[in-house]
């Protein structure tokens, strides 16, 4: 009985956790953070956004007033989402679960299908759909189901300025973190490259002062 309470117990303590109010309102500012840096991208480059639209298959040909009307959209998802009342928290956190869900389902189709098109998602990146843009949409779906379930607990509405403080921070690391593994992971691809093209043997000749032939 004693591992049971043990088991229940630890799994209250972590539902307590997942809808603290400190994260989920952090979850929000960080998918705010998403949804802003999206929908400006897609405003100064809609015939972009409407070609990844079409790319998807959502259109059958890239208009340009499509993609205006998508970054719009995301521009105004982004400032309700930071909105401190709760059901406005409540009903962007939803749109912002469905509006991921069904851009995992979209990145999900094409990367299964083999399609390399770059989606146009958060910048003028030509990297292709790929199985990290999959990831990154599963976990935007579950963070903004999470803020939608702290949103519905009121979980600003009688914050301290310490836990807006703490959500930030936490927004800032959601954001960050990511990158900061893109980032290493393109050294680290960047190093392996030099190493394997480097002729050494001139590396070595010329720490030495001697000529290679």
């Amino acid at each position: 009985m004693g591992g049971f309470h043990a088991v229940g117990s630890f799994g209250d303590a972590l539902s307590r956790a997942l809808v603290a109010s400190q994260l989920t309102f952090g979850l929000r500012l960080a998918l705010a953070g998403i949804f802003a840096t999206a929908g400006l991208h897609k405003l100064r480059r809609p015939r972009a956004a409407a070609v990844a639209a079409s790319d998807f298959g959502v259109l059958r040909r890239p208009v340009v007033a499509v993609g205006v009307a998508h970054g719009a959209t995301e521009a105004v998802l982004a400032i309700a989402l930071t909105v401190p009342i709760a059901v406005v928290g409540f009903v962007a956190s939803v749109c912002a679960a469905v509006a991921c869900a069904g851009f995992t389902l979209l990145t999900a189709r094409a990367f299964v299908a083999g399609k390399t098109f770059a989606c146009n998602c958060l910048g003028p990146s030509a990297a292709p759909v790929s199985r990290a843009t999959v990831v990154r949409a599963v976990l935007m779906t579950l963070g903004a189901l999470l803020a939608a379930v702290g949103a519905l607990r009121g979980d600003i509405t009688s914050a301290s300025a310490r836990d807006v403080l703490v959500s930030v921070g936490i927004a800032a690391g959601c954001i960050g973190m990511p990158y900061t593994v893109w980032l290493a992971a393109q050294w680290n691809s960047l190093r392996r490259r030099l190493d394997d093209e480097t002729d050494w043997r001139w590396v070595v000749a010329f720490h030495d002062g001697r000529a290679v032939s």
